[in-house]
């Protein structure tokens, strides 16, 4: 009866330390398939809106061939409703503007894409770019009326990065700082073929800034309390001296809506970020960035800009899409507040076995 006992007892340790080690490794793991066995997924362009990178010679050259090579299947779209919307997996803006000849989303169509939103598992690109000439601030404007109506915590500033790191010309970006320090971005967003030597390109790209939840405009430069409160991974930076400029007013930035740095500001803008949202129905995912990057303006999805720099714009793509298609587990609580460290669970499970011993002693010397 107590050698029965004593491999009860063992047999049950065993398990229940398997089983926590096994725990362990669940909660660490970064990757799994989404959408296994479904058909493809669906991703919408939008068309309408007045995108500054909606242009048929900034998308049609190449890009829907792209993205169908990935797997994708690309449809058109010029307005948000909930026919429009209803297949529609991921959805990708290309730089929607407005004024007073270009009207803005209508009431209708941001709460029929916050409908869609919130059902879960759909995801959105939001694109902008500079304000440089005819745009005239109005991208910024635009595009953040549809980024608070999905309660983005990131929004684009009404300015322009400037760059010495660049392709020929101060707005042609060249992104010099990469957010290698986060585990989550760097095994997601850089892996496989990303060479971050090459820095990518980025046309004329609009600085982004955070908003809290009462509504203030915070920069993301250095704010990590910013981005572990409100799950955003900032994905692309501009080198430490880049400069701030707005074209709107060169003097003043008064009357902006959307501004937090000063004129001729230095600093390392974030000009892509990535944020997990909590919504009705579990979790959908938005990725911001200050220019239209898996548009062939300037060549900017290809890996070899129209300038003849090298570009690693044409993998981030990709893993960023995989990452909208769910095909990326979203943040881990445990991630969260520091983590599991990989391999970990390993350590885990010696510990438990080591525990075994005493008691197996114990049980001995009671037979």
């Amino acid at each position: 009866m107590v050698k029965r006992n004593y491999k009860m007892v063992l047999t049950s340790l065993l398990m229940l330390t398997l089983l926590v080690a096994t725990g362990f490794a669940v909660t660490t793991t970064n990757a799994a398939p989404a959408h296994e066995g479904e058909e493809s997924i669906v991703v919408a362009f939008d068309l309408g809106h007045h995108g500054y990178h909606a242009r048929e010679s900034d998308v049609s050259r190449g890009v829907y061939e792209q993205f169908e090579a990935w797997g994708y299947t690309v449809v058109n779209i010029t307005e948000f409703n909930s026919s429009s919307l209803a297949n529609v997996d991921i959805l990708i803006t290309f730089a929607p503007r407005y004024s007073i000849d270009l009207p803005q989303f209508t009431a209708d169509e941001l709460q029929a894409l916050k409908n869609w939103f919130n059902q879960g598992e759909k995801a959105v690109w939001v694109t902008g770019d500079s304000d440089f000439g005819d745009t005239n601030g109005t991208v910024a404007a635009g595009l953040n009326d549809l980024l608070i109506a999905l309660e983005s915590n990131v929004l684009v500033e009404q300015a322009s990065v400037e760059s010495e790191l660049n392709a020929g010309a101060e707005y042609r970006v060249r992104p010099g700082t990469f957010n290698t320090e986060d585990d989550y971005v760097a095994e997601n967003f850089y892996k496989d073929n990303v060479d971050l030597s090459a820095t990518g390109f980025f046309h004329g790209p609009a600085p982004l800034i955070g908003r809290l939840s009462n509504g203030t405009l915070v920069k993301l430069e250095n704010n990590d309390a910013f981005f572990n409160e409100y799950k955003v991974h900032w994905i692309i930076a501009a080198t430490n001296n880049a400069t701030y400029k707005s074209w709107i007013n060169r003097h003043s930035l008064e009357g902006l809506e959307y501004q937090v740095h000063d004129q001729d500001e230095e600093g390392s803008f974030v000009m892509m970020t990535a944020q997990e949202k909590q919504v009705t129905n579990g979790e959908s995912r938005l990725v911001v960035s200050g220019e239209a990057i898996m548009t062939l303006y300037r060549n900017m999805l290809n890996t070899t800009d129209e300038y003849g720099n090298p570009s690693v714009n044409l993998d981030l793509v990709k893993n960023t899409m995989e990452w909208l298609s769910f095909k990326v587990e979203a943040t881990t609580p445990e991630e969260e507040g520091g983590g599991i460290v990989p391999g970990f669970e390993f350590i885990i499970t010696i510990i438990g076995l080591a525990a075994i011993i005493p008691t197996i002693n114990v049980i001995r010397k009671r037979k």
